[in-house]
């Protein structure tokens, strides 16, 4: 008989266990950080319906995958009301609610597959990816932040954002808050996502964008920064996105609602690419707001609302179906047929496959 392969081993943490036990259906235990403790790789923790206060997964030393997965047991919806620290490695959460996530320098390898969470903060962890979910917080005087670890000054590296909702963040009062804000990172990429009413509050008092790229001044420069395939509805600020000119920066077919604003002289002169979106017109070469070489930027096949960059750019406008909530595009917009037909994302922000006509259609959705 051919051979099978062993069940997946099964894990149990429910608000009223005990970490005392080995988290077993008739004996569960208490929080996460025990049933990491206990789990094998490749193990599942199935987590009771209920709120659960502070939350630590525990770092151990040579952990390696396949994953450790955490899941709401059956129907169930959980929730983490207090502080989440995730040390740990090899590890994924999933479908449940987060309300202070902490990243801190020794998590790696970590997955969260459609997980809501109030806020996030990144302190020099690697190789994280957010799949689906929420980033959404209401009225905050603070947002979700990469920035360098603790003691070390070591940037987060290889973080993903792969079709996350980031949408109603706003200011109690004058702070500046965005949706995402990274101060620090090599190797971050944002696609397939949503930026919607980023920072609207108070008159936009304080609005620095939907997305902030920067850099606090201390560790490496951020670098390596892909931002493809996103909707950016306007945000309390003129400006969708703010960044500087860092090394390896580019925006390639997205769909946003007016300028952005990018500052050069704050990398290491390496030009930054912008293909194929739909944007406002701002600048076609950054005014220099750094110390160091300010980098060339390189325009092709943008549709650009107010003027043009590049032979293969057009002044017209973004053609959206609505710009306050729906960015896909409307029969007979500019963007349809526009795009490079060598360099293109295979799938819009949908999923679709690209191109639907001969060449693809620029910014984040190919046109049905």
């Amino acid at each position: 008989m051919p051979a099978t392969a062993a069940p997946r081993r099964q894990l149990f943490v429910t608000p009223s266990g005990s970490d005392a036990g080995h988290c077993t259906r008739s004996a569960p235990c208490a929080s996460f950080g025990r049933a990491y403790a206990v789990a094998r790789p490749g193990t599942t923790v199935n987590i009771a319906g209920g709120r659960y206060a502070n939350q630590e997964i525990p770092t151990r030393l040579g952990r390696r995958g396949p994953n450790v997965i955490f899941r709401p047991a059956s129907r169930a919806r959980v929730t983490v009301a207090g502080q989440f620290f995730v040390r740990g490695s090899y590890l994924e959460l999933r479908k449940m609610t987060l309300l202070d996530l902490e990243l801190p320098r020794e998590a790696h390898h970590v997955l969260f597959r459609s997980i809501k969470n109030h806020g996030f903060w990144m302190q020099g962890p690697a190789n994280i990816a957010f799949i689906g979910g929420e980033v959404t917080c209401g009225v905050c005087p603070y947002h979700s932040q990469l920035q360098a670890g603790a003691g070390d000054n070591r940037p987060p590296r290889n973080i993903l954002f792969d079709g996350v909702y980031f949408h109603d963040w706003q200011a109690a009062g004058s702070e500046h808050t965005e949706c995402l804000q990274i101060g620090a990172g090599d190797g971050i990429t944002i696609r397939n996502s949503v930026f919607k009413n980023c920072a609207t509050a108070n008159g936009g008092r304080g609005a620095t964008a939907n997305l902030h790229i920067s850099w606090f001044g201390s560790g490496p420069v951020t670098r390596n920064i892909l931002v493809e395939n996103n909707f950016f509805y306007r945000s309390g600020n003129t400006y969708a996105i703010q960044s500087g000119d860092y090394a390896n920066l580019d925006f390639r077919y997205n769909s946003i609602v007016g300028p952005i604003l990018i500052g050069g002289g704050w990398g290491d002169g390496t030009p930054v690419e912008l293909v194929g979106n739909i944007m406002g017109f701002g600048y076609c070469q950054a005014p220099r707001t750094g110390g160091g070489p300010v980098a060339p930027f390189v325009y092709s096949y943008n549709v650009l609302q107010g003027g043009k960059c590049h032979a293969t750019d057009q002044n017209a406008p973004g053609g959206f179906v609505d710009r306050n909530n729906n960015l896909r595009l409307r029969p007979g917009a500019a963007a349809i047929n526009s795009g490079n037909p060598k360099s293109y994302p295979r799938r819009d922000i949908d999923g679709q496959k690209r191109p639907k006509g001969g060449r693809p259609d620029v910014g984040a959705d190919e046109a049905r």
